[in-house]
């Protein structure tokens, strides 16, 4: 945290693809709602740093099994 630092930059892409199933949580006590649409992903990602570092990620390793895209409300927002 307080350590030596350098500059980086990570870069993501996501390929996401139709609906599986769709999921709602209400729940009224604790103020927390969230409408949901579950999914699948393909994440392809890498990260490039000071001299030559770099990284990409394995392709064969960059399928999720579980992916969820939704909106959430809580507290304040509820």
């Amino acid at each position: 945290m307080n350590g030596p630092s350098q500059p980086a930059r990570v870069s993501w892409d996501m390929q996401w693809s139709g609906p599986i199933g769709r999921s709602t949580v209400n729940d009224d006590t604790n103020r927390f709602r969230l409408d949901a649409t579950e999914t699948k992903c393909v994440i392809d990602w890498s990260a490039d740093g000071p001299g030559d570092f770099s990284f990409k990620a394995d392709p064969s390793s960059s399928n999720t099994t579980y992916a969820l895209v939704g909106r959430e409300r809580n507290g304040v927002f509820y």
